[in-house]
């Protein structure tokens, strides 16, 4: 399954982990190199929205920044380097 399919796939499901779908889609997204307006098609949100988003994991994870919070979501097991 490519980066994009997996990204739509993870936006369509609820997760078990205080995260919501959408949030670990935009996550996958950003595990991919993929840009803000990328994701927002992935996802079917804004650009603004994915951008709130981001936002709101950075704080949600505690991280200092976009990179921070990705890899506190990896070493959460949010987002895999498969």
């Amino acid at each position: 399954m490519n980066a994009l399919a997996k990204a739509r796939s993870l936006a369509s499901t609820r997760t078990f982990t205080g995260f919501s779908s959408k949030e670990i889609a935009i996550l996958q997204g950003l595990k991919e190199g993929l840009t803000d307006r990328e994701i927002s098609f992935v996802v079917g949100l804004s650009e603004k929205t994915v951008n709130y988003y981001m936002r709101q994991l950075t704080t949600k994870l505690g991280a200092r920044n976009r990179t921070h919070a990705l890899v506190k979501a990896l070493q959460m097991g949010l987002v895999s380097l498969n």
